[in-house]
Parts: structure tokens; C-alpha cells; sequence
């Protein structure tokens, strides 16, 4: 999840694949209010942890990331440890700090405007491979969703507050689904599933950080050419996307 986007087409996805519940309808409702709250917020910040571990020892944490974010309308910024990313609607910019690399591309493809509820509704009646659940107290909402066997997923849980912001969500994934290779390598079967849990913490509305969302802060472009600007004079840019 790096961004505002792709936490959206995550809790998309899953809304899509649901399977037949009784709390299901209730269950589409909900996450619908969830994905609201992140989609083109006004001035919104939080934190995150990332924990790794594999299913067979979950009280041994194999890796951590830590990092925070801020969004606002389309443009967004996040720092992941050694990663800083920053976006908005017609560049994506990724500072690899440790190699001194400025990645420069054009958003994702991936549309998140389309209305959920009618894309939920026309799966659902035609899924039967996930099974969802649900349970809430006055402080918190939890949702559950089950994966047939063979899935590369096994279960996802959803801990969400009264404003309808996820405060930590844990998976049971493949182990050679990670994006991370460093964890990857400390999972040695393939077939292995490992837990990630990531939490967040810290939500803030409101705020003025207009210049940390400007990407136009890290390059200047003269013709066909992205040249890096101080204090990133260092970093050797890569574009990942033509016309850009």
C-alpha cells in the first residue's frame, strides 16, 4: 500500500471478491464509507507501521517499516524509511535515498473514480469463493474476509474506528506475493504464508503543507530534459513512462 490510490483499489478488490454472508450488504456499506474517507481528502496526515513475520512464527517479526503520509485532493507525499514518494495528477516522483535515485513516472493507469457500489453488486451475485464477516463495538469495527484454499491470500481483518478510518489491517499472504525481496529471502518455502500487519495511527484533518506536495520541488524539466534540484543535485533521475 503506498499510497492514497492503492489503499483504495486494495479495499477495492476485496470488496469485489466478497462471497456470500448474511452480513454482506452491511459489510459493502461499510467499507464503501471507508474508502471515501481517503479518496481526494482535504488535508489529511497519518502514520503507518508495517510489521513482517511468517505464519509458522508470528511472534518473530522478520522486518518493520515505519514511514508517514499526507494527502490532499489528488496530490499526495509519504516517507517509507529510506523511500520518499510524492504525487500528484501528472507525476509520480520516488526517492530512493540510499542509491540516490529519483524516479520519475506518470500516475498509475488504475482508475478508483468508478462507483464501488455497482461494481461490488455485480460480482457479488455471481461469487462464492470468499467469505466475509463482521462485528463491531461502540469503539470499533472489525471485518473479516476468508479466502478459499489455494488463494494467495488465506485471511484479511479490517479494524476501523467510528470515523471510519482503518486503524490496522492484517494479512495472511503468500510469502512469494511480497513486494519486499530482504523479506522474501527470510521465508525460504515459497509456499509459506506470512502475516503483515500494518497499523495506523496518529489521523489528522486540516493543516497547511501545500509545499511538501509540490512535486515540481524535486526536478526542473528544460525541453526533454528532468534535471534534479537541490538539495537533490546528487540523485541521477530515471523516467519511467514516455511522454512525460
Amino acid at each position: 500500500m503506498k499510497n492514497s490510490s492503492s489503499l483504495i483499489a486494495l479495499l477495492l478488490c476485496f470488496c469485489l471478491s466478497f462471497g456470500q454472508s448474511n452480513d454482506k450488504q452491511k459489510i459493502i456499506r461499510e467499507l464503501t464509507a471507508v474508502i471515501e474517507n481517503y479518496r481526494n481528502p482535504h488535508y489529511l496526515s497519518f502514520d503507518i507501521l508495517y510489521t513482517y513475520a511468517n505464519e509458522k512464527q508470528p511472534s518473530v517479526l522478520l522486518d518493520t517499516l515505519k514511514g508517514s503520509f499526507k494527502i490532499s485532493g489528488v496530490q499526495y507525499w509519504y516517507a517509507l524509511d529510506q523511500t520518499e514518494a510524492v504525487g500528484d495528477s501528472q507525476y509520480v516522483v520516488m526517492l530512493f535515498k540510499d542509491d540516490q535515485v529519483m524516479y520519475v513516472t506518470k500516475p498509475s493507469a488504475v482508475s478508483v473514480t468508478q462507483n464501488p457500489v455497482v461494481l461490488m453488486d455485480s460480482v457479488l451475485l455471481n461469487s462464492d469463493s470468499i467469505q466475509a464477516y463482521w462485528s463491531s463495538t461502540p469503539k470499533q469495527k472489525r471485518i473479516t474476509i476468508q479466502f478459499s484454499p489455494g488463494m494467495k491470500y488465506k485471511t484479511i481483518e479490517y479494524e476501523i474506528d467510528p470515523s471510519n478510518f482503518i486503524t490496522k489491517m492484517k494479512c495472511i499472504v503468500r510469502a512469494n506475493e511480497l513486494y519486499d525481496p530482504s523479506v522474501k529471502e527470510l521465508i525460504e518455502d515459497s509456499d509459506t504464508y506470512a502475516i503483515i500487519e500494518t497499523t495506523f495511527k496518529n489521523y489528522k484533518r486540516g493543516g497547511v503543507y501545500t509545499n511538501q506536495l509540490d512535486v515540481k520541488k524535486y526536478f526542473k524539466k528544460e525541453g526533454n530534459e528532468f534535471i534534479p534540484l537541490p538539495p537533490f543535485e546528487n540523485y541521477k533521475i530515471f523516467l519511467g513512462s514516455t511522454n512525460l
